[in-house]
């Protein structure tokens, strides 16, 4: 197969080798989740505007059991060779993380126009993988 014929097949979800859409199915079900999170986002910080790092704070302390909950139940979806990173990158990674989730809730409690706290929320993932690949 080319690389047109497998671009065109990641793109529409249908593959020469008996696959489905799932591809695909994963693309619309990513688009209403990260639009339900940024939608949530602005209606807690609402109601809660005099309290912008609780809000932080507590979605970090959600977040975290979460990811680690993932690792102990599925501990064979992770290969040895990401087990091998230095884990001073993850710690350098999830410091920048952290730093840019308080940012953000900090910017939908303070921006009045939340068109533009979607636009800095999509720019924020870009440039912290600048920083980071900068930094490591």
């Amino acid at each position: 197969r080319n690389a047109a014929e497998s671009v065109s097949a990641g793109i529409t979800g249908k593959t020469t080798e008996g696959g489905g859409y799932g591809l695909l199915v994963s693309f619309i079900c990513m688009i209403f989740v990260g639009l339900g999170n940024k939608l949530f986002q602005v209606f807690q910080t609402i109601p809660m505007h005099n309290y912008p790092f609780f809000l932080s704070v507590l979605s970090t302390f959600v977040y975290i059991p979460t990811s680690f909950a993932y690792i102990w139940i599925f501990p064979s979806h992770i290969s040895q060779e990401a087990r091998n990173i230095p884990k001073l990158t993850f710690a350098v990674m999830g410091f920048y993380d952290a730093v840019s989730g308080v940012m953000l809730t900090f910017a939908v409690n303070f921006i009045t126009k939340r068109t533009l706290v979607i636009l800095l929320q999509q720019t924020a993932i870009p440039i912290s993988m600048l920083i980071s690949r900068i930094a490591l």
